[in-house]
């Protein structure tokens, strides 16, 4: 993305704590973690909590009541990311650190990852209303079959990658057509990433830290 019309917040006024919205919610930030294809905390994840705009949150919780009419739970993965955090992805990429590579980006350099748009230095996720997911049985309390694993930057993680079973297309299927139901724009190499249609802050880049809202 390259829009130069934008401006950075630090107002976390219209943001919510999404477990305090969406009940059998279940949050495994992974850039709160070190795992993950930086391989150490991300800056500005304080908490393992996850924040959305309210409009947006209100949109994941349609999403949320009819997955769960399914028999399924959303495991979110990452949600709003404060811009500092871009910082240190730029940092990173900058630097000489691939001790994650095999993991995460095995076929791919550092550049490619921002040449392929699997790491953007303006992300949706700053805007507020962009989210990562996955799906859990509600039987079983397993995440269902995708493919791939969350942040797997290659060609595995398209949602046209056709090299899969038929219950991990089917999976994936699944969680776009519902998600786009709600009003959710999915993004064609990542099967995980959805974005509002009609996000409220189309120009803003919020830098507040992800900590839970009081």
């Amino acid at each position: 993305m390259n829009n130069q019309n934008y401006i950075i917040s630090e107002d976390s006024s219209s943001f919510v704590n999404l477990e305090d919205i969406i009940s059998n919610i279940i949050i495994d930030m992974k850039y709160y973690s070190s795992y993950n294809f930086v391989g150490e905390k991300i800056d500005g994840y304080l908490d393992n909590c996850a924040l959305l705009t309210s409009y947006a949150a209100s949109y994941l919780n349609d999403a949320c009541n009819h997955f769960l009419k399914d028999g399924y739970k959303i495991k979110v993965l990452d949600a709003y990311r404060p811009y500092k955090a871009l910082l240190h992805f730029k940092r990173w990429v900058n630097s000489d650190d691939n001790k994650m590579k095999d993991m995460f980006y095995k076929d791919l350099s550092k550049k490619e990852l921002i040449e392929k748009d699997y790491i953007s230095l303006l992300s949706s996720h700053t805007r507020g209303s962009t989210v990562d997911i996955t799906l859990v049985d509600i039987k079983t309390n397993e995440e269902i079959d995708m493919g791939c694993n969350f942040d797997n930057f290659g060609d595995i993680a398209h949602y046209y990658y056709k090299n899969l079973t038929k219950k991990q297309l089917d999976n994936r299927k699944y969680l776009r057509n519902v998600m786009e139901k709600y009003n959710f724009m999915p993004l064609n190499n990542e099967w995980w990433h959805f974005t509002l249609n009609n996000e409220p802050y189309k120009n803003t880049y919020f830098n507040f830290p992800v900590e839970k809202l009081r």
